[in-house]
């Protein structure tokens, strides 16, 4: 009768095991244990752990069945797993050791200290710790993901996902906050807050409230809403961001270039250099500029107002021109002292000033002394471009001539000659006192 009952019970265990497990004799304290009864025990044991290859369910193994520390798996391996709690840690006494690796993982927690490979897809609603992350299409992680290595054809946290290197093949999204030393995605990386001590490599799009990087960034496409903060060089093809983005240096295709603080202006105080710069129009306050500021100003049609001189090479003016002060190339000059008189005896007393503004030369004489001769002439500061003839007053032997004396202007020449009257070219009297004034201008 046994003989039958045995063979019995053992198909009933083997229909029923993979749903359950039970030990199929119970020893209690103190009572003899059979060998049949241990041998019996011993090969259940077997046939249920050939059974997890295949389905794993994690109600059907009780960790507590096995006691004095023997209840260590050397192997996993599963083509699916349904596990509420995976804990794989050396120093407790209920380990998984070596690496585990299942087509599809779904636990409720992650904590591994060597390595996961998931050939299918990783999906945790709680936390996922460990060295080294492998899910082949993708991982779902509903809190934290934490770990040295990370690659996925798609990762997505619902908490913070922190590693010293991510590879996101189709992308990476993190509700919390991303904190890597390096990154890469060719697809896309989406994040509230990331925070990167390597460099972060996109080949898609890069949305984020924050992404701070002590590296730098290379993306196709950058998308803000927040502010980039960047250490080391960023290089986008699009970069768009409501806040703002900053950085010690910039490459727009030409090499590094530095980057200046704007007033939605050029400051004052910065000194940038510029191949080339097109204004339509430029507004000066009360700034002092240098004539070679002024220069620069080339082609400008503005109103301008200063406190100090301005030296200007050129003016062309279509309308009136309304000067409170004085317009000048070079000011009012005594030339008295340079300039050859000749036709007095003496000394003579006097001055010639002269002025000029751009080619015009304006000069104002007075000349007094005791003639020696019947000719009368002097020196100019500049030959005139073209001859001609003035008349001013003059003093021929202590009388003031009736008829005035003619100035002579010769071209290219820069001696003034003063003829006694229009008709006669010398006509003074070689003695007596000799007096010429008057005023003139001429081109230059």
């Amino acid at each position: 009768m046994k003989k039958v009952i045995l063979p019995v019970l053992l198909c009933s265990f083997l229909a029923y095991a993979l749903n359950d497990y039970s030990t199929p004799n119970d020893f209690t304290n103190g009572a003899t244990i059979y060998a049949a009864d241990f041998t019996e025990n011993n090969d259940s044991d077997k046939v249920w752990k050939n059974a997890l290859n295949d389905s794993l369910d994690q109600k059907f193994v009780r960790f507590k069945d096995f006691e004095r520390g023997d209840s260590t798996l050397s192997r996993f391996q599963a083509d699916t797993a349904n596990i509420e709690t995976l804990h794989v840690d050396r120093l407790e006494p209920d380990t998984l050791k070596g690496r585990p690796f299942a087509d599809t993982l779904d636990v409720g927690y992650v904590n591994v200290l060597d390595s996961v490979k998931i050939t299918g897809h990783l999906k945790v609603t709680q936390d996922v710790r460990t060295d080294s992350l492998i899910a082949t299409t993708g991982a779902v992680v509903g809190h934290d993901l934490v770990a040295d290595s990370l690659l996925a054809n798609g990762m997505r946290s619902y908490g913070d996902l922190t590693a010293d290197s991510v590879i996101g093949v189709t992308g990476m999204r993190s509700a919390g906050t991303a904190s890597v030393d390096s990154l890469f995605s060719t697809k896309g990386i989406k994040a509230t807050t990331a925070t990167l001590s390597g460099a972060a490599t996109v080949g898609g799009t890069v949305s984020a409230d924050s992404v701070f990087s002590t590296k730098g960034i290379k993306a196709t496409t950058a998308t803000l809403s927040g502010a980039a903060t960047v250490g080391g060089t960023a290089s986008v093809d699009s970069l768009f961001s409501t806040k703002g983005v900053l950085c010690s240096q910039i490459n727009t295709g030409e090499g590094l270039t530095e980057v200046y603080a704007m007033d939605q202006n050029l400051r004052i105080t910065d000194s940038p250099t510029f191949a080339t710069l097109e204004v339509d129009g430029v507004t000066i306050g009360i700034n002092t500029l240098t004539t070679t500021e002024w220069t620069n100003l080339d082609g400008q049609d503005q109103a301008v107002k200063t406190t100090s001189d301005v030296i200007f090479d050129s003016i062309a003016v279509t309308d009136d021109i309304t000067v409170a002060g004085d317009i000048y190339t070079v000011d009012w000059t005594d030339y008295f002292s340079t300039s050859t008189k000749t036709g007095w005896a003496d000394t003579p007393t006097g001055n010639i000033w002269y002025k000029v503004i751009g080619d015009i030369v304006y000069v104002n004489f007075y000349v007094t002394g005791t003639s020696n001769s019947t000719g009368t002439g002097f020196t100019i500061p500049y030959a005139p471009s073209f001859a001609s003839e003035i008349a001013c007053m003059g003093v021929d032997n202590g009388s003031l001539l009736a008829s005035p004396p003619c100035v002579v202007l010769s071209a290219s020449n820069a001696t003034v000659s003063i003829g006694s009257d229009f008709a006669t070219p010398a006509g003074w009297t070689n003695s007596g006192t000799k007096t010429v004034r008057g005023q003139f201008f001429y081109k230059k």
